[in-house]
């Protein structure tokens, strides 16, 4: 793999981790049920973080807290979920998802 400053993750990784692990998203909110649920998260070139590479080593420490956050531009209830299951699957894929 080359040299890289550093390492976007995008929704479109998070796409992959979802469909890759059988995780679901709710596809309305659940609250009032509306579909603009995340609209945000609809675009797959969105970016989600920057990581410098190197921090990837000791990714549970590093990365300890980080949070998604789903929300729904309707009536403003979120969720937060832990960003560490997303971010070890993306570790363990690195290459495979940066040249590919």
């Amino acid at each position: 793999m080359a040299e890289i400053s550093h390492l976007e993750v995008k929704q479109a990784h998070i796409f992959r981790f979802l469909e890759e692990t059988g995780a679901k998203a709710h596809s309305a909110c659940p609250r009032c049920k509306s579909k603009d649920w995340d609209i945000a998260g609809r675009d797959p070139s969105r970016i989600i973080i920057r990581i410098d590479p190197s921090r990837l080593a000791n990714i549970s420490e590093n990365f300890k807290g980080y949070q998604l956050t789903f929300e729904c531009d309707n009536c403003g209830y979120g969720e937060l979920f832990s960003f560490g299951p997303f971010l070890r699957w993306f570790a363990k894929n690195m290459e495979a998802l940066v040249d590919g």
